[in-house]
């Protein structure tokens, strides 16, 4: 049975258990894979930004401060590369 998101720790799971998923997938996987080397501290940051999101509180105790769409910037340019490469060696 699903649950309401609650609190902090709510969220870390979903976010670890979503990534989880996703780092097996064949596609994707290597994707993040090959941009995210510290996973640790990349799912805490992801937890911070969906807790400043959803909860938008000041009380949390860490707040993201950070600007996600120039971080995905970052992450589609190095996704359109990567397909790039993968199209020109199996063709």
């Amino acid at each position: 049975m699903k649950q309401d998101i609650k609190n902090r720790e709510d969220i870390a799971r979903l976010v670890f258990k979503f990534y989880e998923k996703l780092k097996q997938d064949e596609v994707l996987g290597p994707i993040f894979c090959g941009m995210i080397s510290d996973w640790d501290s990349h799912l805490k940051h992801l937890t911070t930004f969906w807790e400043s999101s959803l909860f938008m509180t000041k009380k949390n105790t860490q707040r993201y401060a950070n600007n996600p769409i120039e971080a995905h910037i970052k992450v589609d340019k190095f996704t359109i590369i990567q397909l790039t490469k993968s199209i020109l060696e199996s063709g």
